[in-house]
């Protein structure tokens, strides 16, 4: 049966081909009534000759189209007289749908072996006629049935019959495609040759063969479409998802594929496309619906784990490091996906992932959350912004409010600055405290309309600082403090390459203009504080940190006065700004413990000491400190000597 089955193609194509050859060249005609007598001939497509059997290639070789006149057992003889011949024979008209074809020659009568004639061969010109359409022949009593020329004759037969040939075979061995391709090669130049439409697998070819290819190719993605999605259901992997994805994307591209076809007249385009319509929307269900689910599976990582698991915070902290990344000026907008390998200053985490072998993990998750990004506009959906609210007592850095303020970007620019703001009160890594400075001067800048030249201008002067050309940064600040004076951060930098030229103290008067115009910028006031400590002018120092406090009451300044008051030797006043401070702004930063550690020892309170820097260490036991050793030796010696 299969075998049947198998070469039922072939079998119609020879049955076409067949019944071509089969189709009525000939036709009888009455040319003659004599009493009640009707006398008829035959009248049949010829070779020039009269002969009934002409090939095609014999045919493409000549000039005109012949059709011969020969007596039969109707006829009044077997053969004509002369004036049967003038009289009823020479009248006969060929006409094509209401047309008289005039001959191109006059007619050649054709005697037989004795002589006599008994056919007359008439002359058409190829150009008149088209051999697609049926001809007719009119005598005076009579039309004829209609001939028509078998296909095999016409002009462009062999082309398109190879064409035919290779769809079957392609049909044969269940290349949908292929099929297809070949196929609309027929139906593509239709318009170009018309004879096409008369072709004896014409109608195959538009009806049978492309629509069955289109219709089994739809089947067979759909077919696949379901052991995908049951595959990925078991197994979660994104190799299996991928397979999905992949063969949404071939429905895609077939219905492209087959859309010439889907826009013609033909009985079965406008339900194939429906059906690929139908297809499509199914695929892209089936994409969307486990592609959620593969979401949801990984991003439920962030769902339910805490800061506990090391891996957590290690993510969660390298994402806001991604998410906040920025070391020059930006106009404000929409939030960018995220990119490791173009994040700069993270070569230690990069570094980390592969040792932990999390690095593909890692990656898959960015995948996912850069998706979230360009549906939604937000890295972390409300499930996961949920969890990190409820662990917001466990965070070393403000990372909640990181992301509550770049998920705000594209949709609330207030919020985004003062979720920014909030984040600044309990930051305590000094790179994350610049980036999001970053981003708050380049939001400031936006909404005060600040000129994008400008701020390429000011980007231009922050790479020349960072490649140390302080003379030539120095004199772009110059020209954009004179262009923009009211706004803070060209006045910062100026200063900032000033220093580096030994010119401190007017760098410090830029700094100082800096905070005039913005109270808030934390740059220049830490500039401030290291120039004062490297001096060793504490006093100065503990002014300048206190009345930065009365603007920003920052974790950060909190440090710098406890790290003043230390210098001068107020111990109890150190503990006191560190425990009722900066403990109760973020209790997680190890700087904090190590200058406790030390205020305690410098008072004697040697246990509180040891327990200050043992919290360095529960803080964070995976980061191999060598201050603790050192801590830790010279307490125990330090007792040893009380």
């Amino acid at each position: 049966m299969e075998q049947m089955k198998a070469k039922t193609p072939q079998m119609l194509f020879i049955f076409l081909f067949i019944s071509s050859l089969l189709s009525a060249q000939s036709s009888n005609l009455i040319y003659k009534e004599k009493s009640n007598n009707r006398y008829a001939v035959t009248v049949y497509f010829s070779g020039n000759d009269g002969e009934e059997e002409v090939t095609p290639d014999e045919f493409f070789d000549y000039k005109h189209l012949y059709f011969t006149i020969k007596t039969n057992p109707q006829s009044e003889k077997d053969y004509f007289r002369d004036k049967d011949i003038v009289d009823y024979i020479l009248p006969v008209r060929m006409v094509q749908y209401g047309d008289e074809i005039r001959p191109a020659e006059p007619p050649q009568p054709m005697p037989n072996a004795d002589g006599k004639i008994d056919r007359v061969v008439l002359h058409f010109a190829k150009r008149d006629v088209e051999l697609y359409k049926p001809f007719t022949f009119i005598s005076k009593y009579d039309t004829s049935a209609a001939i028509e020329i078998n296909d095999t004759y016409f002009m462009y037969y062999n082309k398109y019959k190879r064409i035919y040939e290779e769809a079957m075979n392609f049909s044969d061995q269940l290349n949908y495609v292929d099929t297809y391709n070949a196929a609309m090669e027929i139906l593509y130049d239709v318009t170009a040759h018309t004879e096409i439409r008369y072709y004896s697998f014409y109608e195959h070819v538009s009806d049978v063969l492309i629509g069955n290819a289109i219709n089994k190719h739809a089947d067979s993605l759909n077919h696949l479409l379901k052991i995908a999605e049951a595959d990925f259901v078991k197994s979660f992997t994104e190799s299996d998802l991928s397979k999905i994805d992949s063969l949404q994307t071939m429905v895609e591209d077939a219905t492209i594929l087959f859309e010439p076809y889907f826009g013609m007249d033909y009985p079965k385009s406008s339900a194939l496309a429906q059906k690929y319509k139908d297809l499509a929307t199914q695929a892209t269900e089936v994409a969307s619906r486990n592609e959620e689910r593969y979401k949801s599976s990984k991003l439920y990582f962030f769902q339910k784990e805490d800061y506990n698991k090391y891996q957590f915070e290690f993510y969660i902290d390298l994402l806001a490091r991604m998410v906040s990344s920025l070391d020059t000026l930006t106009v404000i907008g929409r939030l960018d996906t995220l990119n490791l390998t173009k994040t700069k200053g993270l070569e230690d985490a990069k570094k980390e992932l592969q040792i932990t072998q999390w690095e593909n993990d890692f990656n898959t998750l960015v995948g996912l959350l850069n998706k979230e990004i360009i549906a939604t506009g937000k890295i972390f959906n409300d499930s996961i912004m949920g969890n990190l609210q409820r662990l917001k007592r466990m965070e070393k850095q403000p990372y909640q409010q990181i992301f509550l303020a770049f998920n705000a970007l594209d949709s609330n620019e207030m919020l985004f600055g003062d979720f920014l703001k909030n984040a600044l009160i309990s930051c305590t890594d000094e790179t994350m405290i610049n980036n999001l400075e970053m981003w708050l001067l380049s939001y400031n800048l936006t909404f005060e309309g600040v000129d994008e030249n400008t701020v390429k201008n000011i980007n231009r002067g922050i790479d020349l600082i960072g490649q140390q050309r302080w003379e030539e940064a120095s004199n772009i600040f110059n020209t954009i403090t004179r262009q923009a004076n009211t706004i803070a951060p060209p006045w910062f930098y100026l200063g900032r390459s000033l220093f580096e030229q030994e010119q401190s103290f007017a760098a410090d008067a830029k700094f100082d203009l800096a905070l005039k115009i913005n109270p808030y910028y934390i740059a220049p006031r830490l500039f401030k504080f290291r120039i004062l400590d490297e001096q060793e002018n504490y006093n100065k120092l503990l002014n300048q940190v206190d009345e930065a406090l009365l603007t920003n009451n920052i974790w950060l300044y909190h440090l710098w006065r406890a790290k003043a008051l230390y210098a001068l030797e107020e111990y109890e006043a150190t503990i006191e700004e560190i425990e009722g401070q900066c403990m109760k702004i973020n209790p997680y930063e190890p700087d904090a413990y190590y200058l406790l550690g030390d205020a305690y020892a410098a008072v004697k309170d040697f246990d509180k000491a040891e327990n200050a820097y043992a919290k360095t260490q529960e803080i964070n036991p995976h980061d191999i400190d060598h201050r603790f050793n050192e801590k830790m030796v010279k307490l125990q010696e330090t007792r040893k000597e009380q």
